[in-house]
């Protein structure tokens, strides 16, 4: 009997959050947008034009085009682009992560005395509405990720860990991806993904001027590369979690009524 009642107890966890008043999302329709903090944007001091932009991020020569490569140092431009924003798209809770933007770096060689991109934020805004079952709009969440970056020196000994010559190096500053929110007595949490974010090596976190264990993307130099990002949905706990425990907590009330008999 005790170990029929420590079962029952093991199995269940959330009555209240499994009252009938919750409603469970399986599907949202989602519009996710992407945009530079344009007042978060800082450039190091030297020569060439900078350009501020939502969408654009530009430093270099003069009316260059951080677009074409392969021109000389004096004439190049770097960038980083946001593009395919804003998406819009469906969303299953629990289920697969959907695209919401892409993050290039345009990463051209550039001339030593040109001001180049020193740290910058970026904001991603969802919008969310209940599709299954239909529901209300819920109201924006809103998150911003602040990274510095570290234009290198294209040497021959880059000092660093680095698969080109040299690699440019993004620090995330940010340490929550995570949104949680709550709609019809269900917690959830909404998580910006980016795939290519990874515990740089020592020596790299040293180039950044930043403590070991720093997290963050190197890109290849006179390389253009781009950052896909994606989103997902959890519910808190999942649908099966509490069913489980809801069943666990039935079973506990009938072994109490039991023993009393």
């Amino acid at each position: 009997m005790k170990k029929a009642i420590l079962a029952a107890m093991t199995s269940g966890a959330l009555l209240v959050s499994a009252g009938a008043s919750a409603t469970f999302v399986n599907e949202w329709s989602y519009t996710g947008s992407l945009e530079w903090d344009t007042g978060s944007t800082v450039f190091t001091t030297g020569t060439g034009t900078q350009t501020n932009t939502s969408t654009l991020l530009s430093w270099g020569a003069d009316g260059g085009d951080h677009t074409v490569s392969g021109l000389p140092a004096g004439q190049s431009r770097s960038g980083l682009e946001i593009s395919n924003t804003p998406t819009n798209g469906t969303v299953d809770t629990n289920g697969a992560d959907v695209d919401i933007g892409t993050v290039t770096h345009f990463n051209n060689a550039i001339s030593g005395a040109f001001a180049t991109l020193e740290s910058g934020s970026l904001n991603f805004e969802l919008l969310l509405t209940a599709l299954d079952p239909m529901g209300d709009p819920l109201d924006p969440i809103s998150q911003s990720f602040g990274f510095d970056f570290i234009e290198t020196s294209n040497i021959d000994d880059c000092g660093f860990d680095s698969t080109s010559n040299c690699d440019d190096i993004f620090v995330i500053t940010t340490d929550q991806f995570v949104q949680e929110f709550e709609y019809e007595g269900v917690t959830y949490t909404a998580t910006l993904i980016d795939p290519d974010l990874n515990i740089l090596s020592d020596s790299s976190c040293a180039q950044a001027g930043v403590a070991a264990g720093c997290v963050g993307i190197q890109t290849l130099e006179s390389e253009f590369t781009p950052i896909n990002l994606s989103l997902n949905i959890r519910a808190i706990p999942e649908p099966m979690t509490l069913a489980l425990f809801g069943t666990g907590l039935l079973g506990l009330g009938a072994l109490r009524r039991r023993k009393n008999q």
